[in-house]
This record gives C-alpha cells, sequence and structure tokens, in this order.
C-alpha cells in the first residue's frame, strides 16, 4: 500500500475534533501517515484558523465545551503536518478562485495541491464537484477506503 501523500483541508482535519461521519476515516489516515516515513500530509497556514472557526461555531451553536475546543486546536496544531505559509500560495489561488468560481480559502487548498502535485483531500462534495474533470487532483474523504 502506498503512504499516504496528500493535502489535507480543514474539513478532514476537524473530524479529528468532532467526532462525526468520516471520523473513522481521517483518523485511520492519520495512524497510517505516524507510521510511514514516507508519508506527507500538507496544509496551508489558513488551515488552523478555518479549524479553529469550525470549533468556535460548535462551542456557540452547539453547546461544544469551550475548554475542549481550545483542547482541541492544540491537539490540531501538534499534529505532524508540513505546513506552507499561505501568501507563498495566494498568487495562484486567485487565478484558481477566479477560473473555479471558488472561495479563496478553498483555492488555496486547491493551489497547495497543484504546487505539491498530490491529491487534495476534502469532505467537501460541493469543492469535489466543481473541479471534477479539472487537472486538479481532488478526492473525497467519502471514497477512501477505511
Amino acid at each position: 500500500m502506498n503512504p499516504p501523500r496528500y493535502v489535507i483541508d480543514a474539513s478532514v482535519g476537524v473530524k479529528l475534533a468532532i467526532v462525526e461521519t468520516g471520523t473513522d476515516k481521517v483518523r485511520a489516515l492519520f495512524h497510517s501517515a505516524s507510521r510511514d516515513m514516507n508519508s506527507r500530509l500538507y496544509v496551508p497556514t489558513l488551515f488552523f484558523v478555518e479549524c479553529a472557526n469550525v470549533l468556535w461555531k460548535c462551542v456557540w451553536r452547539q453547546g461544544y465545551s469551550a475548554k475542549q475546543a481550545g483542547d482541541n486546536l492544540l491537539e490540531l496544531q501538534s499534529l505532524p503536518l508540513a505546513k506552507v505559509e499561505t501568501t507563498q500560495l495566494l498568487p495562484l489561488a486567485w487565478q484558481l478562485s477566479l477560473e473555479y468560481r471558488l472561495s479563496i480559502y478553498d483555492a488555496c487548498y486547491v493551489a497547495l495541491s497543484e504546487v505539491k502535485e498530490m491529491p487534495l483531500l476534502t469532505a467537501d462534495i460541493k469543492l469535489v464537484q466543481r473541479l471534477a474533470g479539472s487537472k486538479h487532483q481532488v478526492v473525497s474523504l467519502d471514497s477512501l477506503p477505511l
């Protein structure tokens, strides 16, 4: 089996903190990546801001513990992820956002995927659909085996 090599977006990362559909797959992915020195999981630095925003929404909208959300954020920051400064991705992300009508946030992940020549792994079905048929490799979390 090939080592995991993905750019992951916040829709995948938050599943480590908030247990929901796909959490088991994300945990298995990170477990596999931690055991294989050839694995690579990349994120733009905006990943952490986006994850923090999801956790904030859970606190205010769903009554999730603020302490637990803070702990989750620290855990996410400690993951063995290769981080790429978002500002380095902005010129390409801007072009991609205009070409595919993506949010600049989503376009940053697609840009990183292009730069690193590896698939973007996402739980965002709309993003997968928007880039279907394009040159960009976007993999749905749903399509990963457990």
